[in-house]
C-alpha cells in the first residue's frame, strides 16, 4: 500500500502512514493518539522559477528560500469546531474547507442528523479539524463530552502552545433554547480559554438565520436577510453577547450566517456570510499561520458568492494572506535575508512569488467572492 506523510497534530513530526482508509494512529514521539479520516495525501509542492530575478531576493540562496515555502507546506493550523446536534457543524465544515469531508453523507448543505461521538479530526493539506461530539443528547453523555472538549482546549503543542488555535461554536439561530450553549461557555469554553490566557481564540457563529423568522422575512431573490428580518438577528446577537458577558466578563464577536441547506442535490437555500465568518476565522488564527490555513480553503465560489458586505472581505482575506507570508519570510530567513518595507512588499507581490502561492493553492482568492456564478 502506498504511504503518505502527516504531521502529528500535536509535536509536528512527519510519520509515514498509509495513504488510503480511515486510520487510528499512536505518535512513536510523543504518544499522541488521534484519527485520520479521508485524509488529502502530501502537501503540494511549491516550485520557485527564476527566484534570482525576484527584487530583493537575488542574494539569498535558493535552498533558504525553499526554507520558507517548506515553512509554509509543514505548518499545521488546528480548528475545534464545537456545537450541539443539529446546528450545522458538517455543513459548515464542508463549506469553509475544501475536500474536508466531514460526515460524508453531509456535504455542503444537505440535511442528516450528525452523529459524531468522539473527538476526530480531519487532516486536509495544512488544516486540521477536530470535529467536537455534539451537545445536548443527555446529561451523561454531555458530560462526558465536556471532558473531552476540556482536555482539546488544554492539550499543548511541542513548544507548550496550545494545540487549539482557534475555537469556533456553532450555533443554530433556529433554536428557542440557548440554554446549553450558554452552560458550555461558561463551564467549559470560557474558563479554559481564560486558563490559556487567549479568549480570542474563540469564535461564536449562529447559523440557520434564515430561519429565525417565518420564511417571507428572506430576501429569495438577493439571498440575504430582509431588513425586518437583520433588526431580529440583531437583537438575538446582543441578547447573546450580553448573557455571556454577564456570564464570564467577556463579551464575543459573533457572525451570523447560514452554511446552505440542500436536498438530494437540489439547493434549498445557498450559503449566506460564509465569506464573512472565513475572514472573521482566519483573523483568530496566529498570524504566521494564516498562510498555510489559506491553503485549504473551499475553492467552491458559490460558497463564497453572498455577504452582508458590511465589508470587503475578500480584500481583507486577501491582505492578510500576504501579510502572513511576509511574516514567515522574515522569520525564516531572519537577518539574512535584510528585506523589510517596500522591498519585502515587492518580493510578496513579485510574479514569480504569486506563482508559488498560486501553486500552494492559497493566490487569486478574490474570486471566491465574486458575484458571478
Amino acid at each position: 500500500m502506498e504511504k503518505m506523510v502527516v504531521a502529528c497534530p500535536k509535536c509536528q513530526k512527519q510519520l509515514r502512514v498509509p495513504s488510503e482508509g480511515d486510520l487510528g494512529i499512536t505518535c512513536p514521539h510523543c504518544r499522541f493518539e488521534w484519527e485520520i479520516i479521508r485524509s488529502q495525501g502530501a502537501n503540494v509542492q511549491a516550485h520557485i522559477n527564476n527566484i534570482e530575478e525576484i527584487p530583493g531576493l537575488k542574494d539569498i540562496p535558493l535552498d533558504q528560500l525553499q526554507k520558507v515555502f517548506e515553512k509554509i507546506k509543514n505548518t499545521k493550523v488546528n480548528v475545534m469546531v464545537v456545537g450541539g446536534t443539529g446546528v450545522g457543524k458538517s455543513s459548515t465544515i464542508n463549506g469553509l474547507f475544501e475536500n474536508a469531508g466531514v460526515e460524508s453523507s453531509a456535504k455542503v448543505g444537505e440535511s442528516g442528523r450528525p452523529e459524531t461521538m468522539e473527538v476526530k479530526s480531519y487532516s486536509l493539506n495544512n488544516v486540521v479539524i477536530w470535529d467536537t461530539p455534539g451537545l445536548g443528547d443527555s446529561t451523561e453523555q454531555d458530560a462526558r463530552h465536556i471532558q473531552k472538549i476540556t482536555k482539546l482546549l488544554n492539550d499543548k503543542d511541542e513548544d507548550g502552545h496550545p494545540l487549539i488555535d482557534v475555537a469556533l461554536l456553532v450555533v443554530d439561530g433556529s433554536s428557542r433554547d440557548f440554554g446549553s450553549v450558554y452552560k458550555l461557555i461558561k463551564d467549559v469554553i470560557a474558563p479554559n480559554l481564560n486558563q490559556n490566557g487567549d479568549a480570542s481564540r474563540l469564535l461564536i457563529a449562529i447559523n440557520k438565520i434564515d430561519k429565525i423568522k417565518h420564511h417571507s422575512y428572506w430576501d429569495t431573490v438577493n439571498n440575504c436577510p430582509t431588513e425586518k428580518l437583520q433588526l431580529h438577528i440583531n437583537d438575538l446577537v446582543t441578547t447573546v453577547q450580553d448573557r455571556i458577558e454577564a456570564d464570564t466578563g467577556f463579551r464575543p464577536e459573533i457572525i451570523t450566517y447560514c452554511a446552505g441547506e440542500s436536498d438530494n442535490g437540489e439547493m434549498l437555500q445557498a450559503p449566506y456570510n460564509l465569506g464573512k465568518l472565513l475572514s472573521f476565522l482566519l483573523d483568530r488564527v496566529p498570524s504566521k499561520k494564516r498562510i498555510a490555513f489559506s491553503n485549504d480553503i473551499n475553492k467552491d465560489k458559490k460558497n463564497f458568492k453572498s455577504n452582508d458586505e458590511k465589508e470587503n472581505y475578500s480584500a481583507k482575506v486577501e491582505k492578510t494572506i500576504y501579510e502572513s507570508f511576509k511574516e514567515v519570510v522574515v522569520d525564516v530567513l531572519g537577518s539574512a535575508a535584510k528585506i523589510a518595507g517596500e522591498v519585502l512588499k515587492e518580493v510578496v507581490t513579485s510574479p514569480q512569488v504569486r506563482k508559488v502561492l498560486k501553486d500552494l493553492g492559497v493566490a487569486a482568492l478574490k474570486s471566491f467572492f465574486t458575484k458571478g456564478k
